[in-house]
Protein backbone atom coordinates (compact mmCIF):
# COMPACT_ATOMS: atom_id res chain seq x y z
CA UNK A 1 0.00 0.00 0.00
CA UNK A 2 1.42 3.47 -0.89
CA UNK A 3 1.47 6.14 1.61
CA UNK A 4 -1.11 8.63 -0.22
CA UNK A 5 -3.19 5.82 -0.16
CA UNK A 6 -2.60 5.16 3.69
CA UNK A 7 -3.09 8.89 4.57
CA UNK A 8 -6.32 8.65 2.96
CA UNK A 9 -6.75 5.81 4.96
CA UNK A 10 -6.27 7.70 8.33
CA UNK A 11 -7.94 10.60 6.85
CA UNK A 12 -11.32 8.19 6.35
CA UNK A 13 -10.68 8.09 10.27
CA UNK A 14 -10.42 11.28 11.06
CA UNK A 15 -13.15 12.58 9.02
CA UNK A 16 -15.52 10.18 10.38
CA UNK A 17 -14.71 11.71 13.61
CA UNK A 18 -14.98 15.28 12.57
CA UNK A 19 -18.31 14.53 11.06
CA UNK A 20 -19.79 13.42 14.33
CA UNK A 21 -18.58 16.21 16.23
CA UNK A 22 -20.12 18.55 13.36
CA UNK A 23 -23.60 16.82 13.94
CA UNK A 24 -23.71 17.03 17.48
CA UNK A 25 -22.81 20.71 17.13
CA UNK A 26 -25.00 21.47 15.33
CA UNK A 27 -28.13 19.66 16.66
CA UNK A 28 -27.38 21.50 19.96
CA UNK A 29 -27.32 24.62 18.35
CA UNK A 30 -29.67 27.31 19.37
CA UNK A 31 -30.32 28.13 15.72
CA UNK A 32 -30.47 25.86 13.14
CA UNK A 33 -27.37 25.43 11.07
CA UNK A 34 -27.07 26.45 7.56
CA UNK A 35 -25.08 23.92 5.09
CA UNK A 36 -22.71 26.70 3.73
CA UNK A 37 -21.99 27.75 7.80
CA UNK A 38 -21.12 24.01 8.18
CA UNK A 39 -18.80 23.80 5.58
CA UNK A 40 -16.83 26.87 6.58
CA UNK A 41 -16.59 25.18 9.86
CA UNK A 42 -14.30 22.99 8.78
CA UNK A 43 -10.58 22.55 7.94
CA UNK A 44 -10.81 20.77 4.79
CA UNK A 45 -7.11 21.57 4.02
CA UNK A 46 -5.65 19.93 7.39
CA UNK A 47 -7.76 17.24 6.97
CA UNK A 48 -6.69 15.90 3.14
CA UNK A 49 -3.60 14.51 3.00
CA UNK A 50 -1.06 16.44 1.05
CA UNK A 51 -0.71 15.31 -2.82
CA UNK A 52 2.72 13.80 -3.84
CA UNK A 53 5.75 16.39 -3.90
CA UNK A 54 7.24 16.74 -6.78
CA UNK A 55 9.63 14.58 -8.15
CA UNK A 56 8.67 11.94 -5.98
CA UNK A 57 8.11 8.08 -6.31
CA UNK A 58 4.62 8.99 -5.85
CA UNK A 59 4.51 11.80 -8.11
CA UNK A 60 6.22 9.34 -11.00
CA UNK A 61 3.38 6.89 -10.43
CA UNK A 62 1.16 9.55 -10.62
CA UNK A 63 2.12 11.03 -13.85
CA UNK A 64 2.29 7.61 -15.46
CA UNK A 65 -0.80 6.79 -14.62
CA UNK A 66 -1.80 9.68 -16.60
CA UNK A 67 0.51 8.47 -19.46
CA UNK A 68 -1.10 5.39 -19.65
CA UNK A 69 -4.38 6.80 -19.73
CA UNK A 70 -4.19 9.03 -22.39
CA UNK A 71 -2.44 6.29 -24.44
CA UNK A 72 -5.17 3.98 -24.21
CA UNK A 73 -7.69 6.61 -25.01
CA UNK A 74 -6.16 8.96 -27.48
CA UNK A 75 -7.45 11.97 -28.75
CA UNK A 76 -11.02 11.44 -31.30
CA UNK A 77 -11.59 8.48 -29.75
CA UNK A 78 -14.93 7.89 -28.49
CA UNK A 79 -14.08 7.70 -25.30
CA UNK A 80 -11.62 10.99 -25.49
CA UNK A 81 -14.52 12.41 -27.09
CA UNK A 82 -16.98 11.39 -23.92
CA UNK A 83 -14.29 12.83 -21.77
CA UNK A 84 -14.78 16.28 -23.60
CA UNK A 85 -18.39 16.42 -22.83
CA UNK A 86 -18.27 15.45 -19.32
CA UNK A 87 -15.61 18.36 -18.94
CA UNK A 88 -19.27 20.19 -18.73
CA UNK A 89 -19.95 20.25 -14.47
CA UNK A 90 -23.41 19.41 -14.79
CA UNK A 91 -25.39 16.86 -12.63
CA UNK A 92 -27.63 16.08 -15.50
CA UNK A 93 -24.65 14.42 -17.44
CA UNK A 94 -26.12 11.10 -15.01
CA UNK A 95 -28.93 11.10 -17.84
CA UNK A 96 -27.53 8.36 -19.28
CA UNK A 97 -28.45 6.80 -16.11
CA UNK A 98 -31.53 8.41 -14.92
CA UNK A 99 -33.03 8.81 -18.63
CA UNK A 100 -34.40 11.59 -21.12
CA UNK A 101 -37.13 12.55 -17.88
CA UNK A 102 -34.25 13.56 -16.01
CA UNK A 103 -33.60 16.97 -17.23
CA UNK A 104 -32.74 20.53 -15.90
CA UNK A 105 -36.24 22.14 -17.99
CA UNK A 106 -38.61 19.87 -16.39
CA UNK A 107 -37.26 19.77 -12.86
CA UNK A 108 -36.44 22.79 -11.23
CA UNK A 109 -36.75 21.84 -7.58
CA UNK A 110 -34.35 18.90 -8.36
CA UNK A 111 -31.82 21.53 -10.14
CA UNK A 112 -31.60 23.69 -7.24
CA UNK A 113 -31.19 20.67 -4.41
CA UNK A 114 -28.63 19.97 -6.72
CA UNK A 115 -27.13 23.00 -7.35
CA UNK A 116 -27.34 23.72 -3.42
CA UNK A 117 -25.08 20.77 -2.58
CA UNK A 118 -22.57 20.49 -5.45
CA UNK A 119 -21.98 24.45 -4.39
CA UNK A 120 -20.94 23.23 -0.99
CA UNK A 121 -18.82 20.72 -1.76
CA UNK A 122 -17.12 23.05 -4.54
CA UNK A 123 -16.48 25.58 -1.11
CA UNK A 124 -14.27 22.68 0.16
CA UNK A 125 -12.64 21.89 -2.76
CA UNK A 126 -11.68 25.44 -3.95
CA UNK A 127 -10.45 25.96 -0.38
CA UNK A 128 -7.77 22.99 -0.70
CA UNK A 129 -7.32 24.02 -4.45
CA UNK A 130 -6.33 27.63 -3.21
CA UNK A 131 -3.75 25.98 -0.41
CA UNK A 132 -1.80 23.15 -2.47
CA UNK A 133 -1.89 24.90 -6.19
CA UNK A 134 -0.75 21.96 -7.27
CA UNK A 135 0.04 22.01 -11.11
CA UNK A 136 -1.99 20.45 -13.64
CA UNK A 137 -0.54 17.07 -15.30
CA UNK A 138 0.00 18.76 -18.57
CA UNK A 139 2.13 21.61 -17.12
CA UNK A 140 4.29 19.32 -15.21
CA UNK A 141 5.26 16.79 -18.37
CA UNK A 142 5.01 17.58 -22.02
CA UNK A 143 4.26 14.08 -21.96
CA UNK A 144 0.57 14.77 -21.25
CA UNK A 145 -1.41 16.21 -24.19
CA UNK A 146 -4.41 18.28 -22.82
CA UNK A 147 -7.61 18.20 -24.28
CA UNK A 148 -10.87 20.07 -24.25
CA UNK A 149 -11.98 21.53 -21.03
CA UNK A 150 -15.12 24.27 -20.44
CA UNK A 151 -14.75 26.19 -17.39
CA UNK A 152 -16.72 29.61 -18.99
CA UNK A 153 -19.69 29.18 -16.74
CA UNK A 154 -17.95 29.09 -13.78
CA UNK A 155 -15.69 31.72 -14.79
CA UNK A 156 -18.85 34.02 -15.15
CA UNK A 157 -19.79 32.88 -12.09
CA UNK A 158 -17.10 33.94 -9.65
CA UNK A 159 -15.41 36.12 -11.64
CA UNK A 160 -12.96 35.36 -14.66
CA UNK A 161 -9.68 35.89 -13.29
CA UNK A 162 -10.20 34.12 -9.66
CA UNK A 163 -11.43 30.84 -11.24
CA UNK A 164 -8.78 30.96 -13.77
CA UNK A 165 -6.62 30.92 -10.67
CA UNK A 166 -8.38 27.88 -9.48
CA UNK A 167 -9.13 25.82 -12.19
CA UNK A 168 -5.33 25.76 -12.64
CA UNK A 169 -4.71 23.75 -9.84
CA UNK A 170 -5.17 20.32 -9.91
CA UNK A 171 -5.64 19.01 -5.88
CA UNK A 172 -8.14 17.99 -5.37
CA UNK A 173 -10.01 17.54 -8.37
CA UNK A 174 -13.09 20.06 -8.41
CA UNK A 175 -14.49 17.64 -11.16
CA UNK A 176 -14.32 14.90 -9.32
CA UNK A 177 -16.03 16.65 -5.96
CA UNK A 178 -18.53 17.66 -8.08
CA UNK A 179 -19.64 14.25 -9.86
CA UNK A 180 -19.14 12.69 -6.92
CA UNK A 181 -21.63 14.62 -5.16
CA UNK A 182 -23.74 14.32 -8.14
CA UNK A 183 -23.75 10.82 -7.88
CA UNK A 184 -24.81 10.84 -3.81
CA UNK A 185 -27.27 12.96 -3.85
CA UNK A 186 -28.98 11.36 -6.47
CA UNK A 187 -28.81 8.07 -4.52
CA UNK A 188 -30.28 9.65 -2.03
CA UNK A 189 -33.53 10.65 -4.56
CA UNK A 190 -33.34 7.49 -6.46
CA UNK A 191 -31.74 4.43 -4.57
CA UNK A 192 -32.85 2.27 -7.01
CA UNK A 193 -30.16 3.38 -9.22
CA UNK A 194 -27.25 2.97 -6.19
CA UNK A 195 -25.10 0.83 -8.68
CA UNK A 196 -25.34 2.50 -11.91
CA UNK A 197 -25.40 5.99 -9.74
CA UNK A 198 -21.50 5.37 -8.62
CA UNK A 199 -20.29 3.48 -11.98
CA UNK A 200 -21.42 6.72 -13.72
CA UNK A 201 -19.40 8.77 -11.50
CA UNK A 202 -16.30 6.16 -11.66
CA UNK A 203 -16.38 7.44 -15.47
CA UNK A 204 -17.14 11.22 -14.66
CA UNK A 205 -13.99 11.33 -12.53
CA UNK A 206 -11.96 9.11 -14.54
CA UNK A 207 -12.24 11.21 -17.85
CA UNK A 208 -10.42 13.98 -16.28
CA UNK A 209 -7.46 11.80 -16.34
CA UNK A 210 -8.29 11.20 -20.04
CA UNK A 211 -8.62 14.38 -20.66
CA UNK A 212 -4.72 15.03 -18.60
CA UNK A 213 -5.63 17.48 -16.70
CA UNK A 214 -5.98 15.61 -13.56
CA UNK A 215 -3.49 12.73 -11.69
CA UNK A 216 -5.53 9.97 -9.66
CA UNK A 217 -4.73 11.14 -6.69
CA UNK A 218 -6.30 14.44 -7.40
CA UNK A 219 -9.57 12.33 -8.16
CA UNK A 220 -9.72 10.39 -5.13
CA UNK A 221 -9.10 13.25 -3.21
CA UNK A 222 -12.09 14.98 -4.43
CA UNK A 223 -13.74 11.60 -4.17
CA UNK A 224 -13.65 11.61 0.06
CA UNK A 225 -13.68 15.17 -0.10
CA UNK A 226 -17.64 14.88 -1.65
CA UNK A 227 -18.03 12.01 0.42
CA UNK A 228 -17.25 13.74 3.49
CA UNK A 229 -19.02 17.15 2.57
CA UNK A 230 -22.37 15.26 1.55
CA UNK A 231 -22.24 13.85 5.48
CA UNK A 232 -21.85 17.04 6.72
CA UNK A 233 -24.50 18.87 4.82
CA UNK A 234 -27.17 16.18 4.87
CA UNK A 235 -27.55 17.01 8.76
CA UNK A 236 -29.21 20.52 8.39
CA UNK A 237 -32.57 21.45 8.48
CA UNK A 238 -32.26 23.14 4.87
CA UNK A 239 -30.88 20.59 2.96
CA UNK A 240 -33.58 17.48 4.16
CA UNK A 241 -36.03 20.34 3.13
CA UNK A 242 -34.97 20.77 -0.05
CA UNK A 243 -34.04 16.72 -0.53
CA UNK A 244 -37.76 16.39 0.28
CA UNK A 245 -39.15 18.31 -2.61
CA UNK A 246 -36.08 16.85 -5.19
CA UNK A 247 -37.31 13.43 -4.15
CA UNK A 248 -40.85 14.07 -4.50
CA UNK A 249 -40.49 15.83 -7.91
CA UNK A 250 -37.79 13.56 -9.34
CA UNK A 251 -39.81 10.18 -8.49
CA UNK A 252 -43.13 11.63 -10.17
CA UNK A 253 -41.23 12.56 -12.89
CA UNK A 254 -39.39 9.30 -13.19
CA UNK A 255 -42.51 7.11 -12.66
CA UNK A 256 -41.21 6.04 -9.42
CA UNK A 257 -43.44 5.57 -6.21
CA UNK A 258 -42.61 8.04 -3.68
CA UNK A 259 -42.13 6.50 -1.08
CA UNK A 260 -38.28 4.90 -0.68
CA UNK A 261 -37.60 1.29 -1.14
CA UNK A 262 -36.45 -0.12 2.06
CA UNK A 263 -32.62 -0.76 2.08
CA UNK A 264 -31.28 -3.97 1.72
Amino acid sequence: MNSFVQRMLNLSIALALTLLVSVTQAQEAAAPVKAPDAVRQIDWVSLLPAPPAANSPEQERDLQAVVDMQKRYPPNSARSDFAVADAEASCFRFADVLGDKFNEASLPLTTAFLKYATQQSGRASNMAKRYWRRPRPYIVSKKITPLGDNNDARRRERGEAEQRDIDHTSFPSGHSTFGTTCALMLNRLVPEKKTELFARAETYRESRMVLGVHFPTDLEAGRLLATAVSAVISQTPEFQQQETAARTELRAALNLPVELPPRP
